[in-house]
């Protein structure tokens, strides 16, 4: 009999200390990704809505300011060699902009302009995935390798997100090759929310 009881007690408590631990992993990951209040407070404005991914050991990196580029958040995986750089323009600048001569500007910008690496790949997302996955009324997405004042990676991909009277959101992936199938899984991490 107590032999039974002294079991049960060290199930329990064994129980107790995994809860414990569960509990302290996923208050881990949650304080890692805290996103900066004033990042946060341009996507509560803009009603915009980020997954941050919790594989790959994502860390915010420090945003560095760039002639032709400016992220308002950075992550960076060492583990996987991915980037993700997220550039926020409220509707009060974007609501003046053209989606598309917006978005190709960007892309001119980013990408190299050697003939050998000049090629990019842009397409202009149908307007069924714009509604039911990012709730945009305009997206595109372009594959290229980017300037080196930019970044060393050898690859970008950038994201171009437009809603009307919330703005325009510009996701760029950098990555090395053999990296692909992350950046696929992450390419509907961000979305307008919808209005209630």
């Amino acid at each position: 009999m107590i032999k039974g009881k002294t079991v049960s007690i060290l199930k329990s408590t064994l129980q107790l200390w995994l809860m414990v631990f569960v509990l302290f992993l996923n208050l881990e990951v949650t304080a890692q990704h805290k996103l900066p209040d004033r990042f946060q407070g341009q996507l509560d404005k803009m009603q915009i809505d980020i997954a941050i991914p919790t594989e790959h050991s994502f860390k915010a990196k420090k945003v560095k300011s760039q002639e032709f580029w400016s992220a308002d958040y950075v992550l960076r995986s060492k583990k996987s060699k991915v980037e993700i750089h997220y550039s926020l323009i409220p509707s009060e600048v974007a609501d003046q902009l053209v989606p598309q001569v917006f978005t190709t500007t960007t892309l001119a910008n980013l990408a190299r302009n050697e003939e050998k690496y000049s090629d990019i790949a842009f397409h202009k997302i149908p307007g069924n995935v714009l509604s039911g996955t990012f709730n945009a009324d305009w997206g595109a997405i372009a594959y290229f390798r980017p300037k080196y004042k930019i970044s060393r990676f050898q690859y970008g991909k950038l994201l171009s997100l437009y809603k009307a009277n919330r703005g325009f959101v510009q996701v760029l992936f950098l990555f090395d090759s053999g990296e692909e199938d992350i950046i696929d899984n992450l390419s509907d991490a961000v979305r307008f929310t919808l209005l209630q």
